[in-house]
């Protein structure tokens, strides 16, 4: 077993220092490449789609979604990140004869280890504790620019506690409508204790309707359009408010309020997971699945977070032993090929897990801590193989 001695890199050994500025450096230059490639990726497709509208994108509001987008892309493919830097600076370490030097000076490969496998792991840390919260604010900015400018979303859903609020813009009308239930079932259509605020485009109270339950009913089939798509009210009062229809309470058993909304646009209207910060996800996921929603993407993502710092010493491990088991017979791009090669079929693999896990209703725990595993035993593997 690799002996993985924390006294050696606090101790500010000169080699333990020497490897972690190398390492360091490697991680940040591998690290600028991924943002830019990505950068480059976001803004063509970015300048594409804004070719394509009538009305004119304006640059900054480009930009900010290209940078936004790409930090988040480039903090989904961190763990690969890793491997990548890890195996070029190993290999840079192996053909400038740095290694045999190491050990020439009495270091095995267990103690060369420990420098990378502390870093890895402050990096995921680090990552966890800032980096994430700041990637998943700045990704809720890009979904908001993203649907302002290329979006046809009409309505938004928020939930606070046990509350669930909707919104929807009537362009047939020019109103805002507010709607806030104390409890909703079958993923919004059934909400229970409602309160239904119309609102004119400038703000203005219009009526106020308060009714104890209500049915998102879609009926494509119906002849006219206004009644597709309403919300059925049952037992409650409409407040008629404004100047010229004066203050009037009128109480109904049952009530079609037409509605744009439909099942589509209220899933599309949740935020998604990877909008969500590592401290609010479970929470956020737990008032999802009290709503009537499936949540299983967001545990699964909530518990495969809490591994990465292992996950980032796993692809530690598999770098340097890669990198340590080829250093005499394969030439520099078939290294960088096969370590990137190695990457994506971790990354697959992990893809494939989560959703087998999704479709299979299989424990999120479970789901969402295997692929660290999985890539901890591969690496754990690679170092037994190749320890001398």
């Amino acid at each position: 077993m690799p002996n993985f001695y924390l006294p050696q890199l606090l101790g500010f050994n000169a080699i333990n220092k020497y490897l972690a500025i190398r390492l360091i450096t490697m991680f940040i230059m591998v690290l600028l490449a991924v943002f830019f490639l990505f950068f480059l990726i976001e803004y063509i497709d970015h300048l594409r789609r804004a070719s394509g509208r009538s009305q004119a994108t304006p640059m900054e509001a480009i930009y900010k979604m290209v940078i936004y987008h790409s930090i988040n892309d480039v903090s989904e493919l961190l763990p690969y990140v890793v491997l990548i830097a890890n195996i070029l600076c190993f290999y840079r370490l192996n053909i400038n004869q740095e290694i045999i030097i190491m050990r020439a000076c009495g270091y095995s490969t267990r103690q060369l280890l420990s420098v990378p496998l502390w870093i890895s792991l402050v990096i995921g840390l680090v990552y966890l504790s800032i980096i994430n919260p700041i990637s998943a604010k700045l990704n809720e900015y890009y979904y908001k620019l993203n649907n302002q400018y290329f979006g046809q979303q009409t309505t938004t859903l928020s939930l606070l506690k046990d509350n669930i609020w909707l919104r929807e813009f009537q362009d047939e009308n020019n109103q805002i409508i507010i709607i806030n239930a104390k409890n909703s079932q079958n993923q919004a259509k059934n909400l229970e204790n409602v309160d239904i605020y119309i609102q004119s485009e400038q703000g203005s109270m219009e009526q106020i309707i308060h009714a104890s339950s209500a049915e998102l009913v879609n009926n494509s089939q119906e002849p006219n359009p206004k009644l597709q798509n309403y919300w059925l009210l049952k037992n409650g009062i409409i407040e008629n408010i404004g100047e010229k229809i004066g203050d009037t309470i009128n109480p109904f058993n049952e009530y079609k309020m037409p509605t744009t909304i439909h099942q589509d646009s209220i899933n599309g209207s949740i935020l998604g997971a990877d909008t969500i910060s590592v401290y609010q996800l479970y929470i956020y996921a737990g008032h999802l699945a009290g709503s009537g929603f499936n949540a299983a993407a967001y545990y699964i993502r909530f518990y495969a977070l809490l591994t990465l710092p292992i996950n980032l010493v796993a692809m530690q491990m598999i770098g340097m032993g890669f990198a340590m088991k080829n250093q005499l017979r394969v030439r520099k791009l078939s290294l960088i090929f096969y370590g990137i090669l190695t990457g994506f079929l971790v990354f697959f693999s992990t893809q494939i897990i989560f959703a087998y896990g999704q479709i299979y209703k299989l424990p999120n725990i479970l789901v969402g801590v295997i692929p660290a595993i999985i890539a901890f035993v591969f690496g754990l593997y690679f170092l037994l193989y190749h320890e001398d």
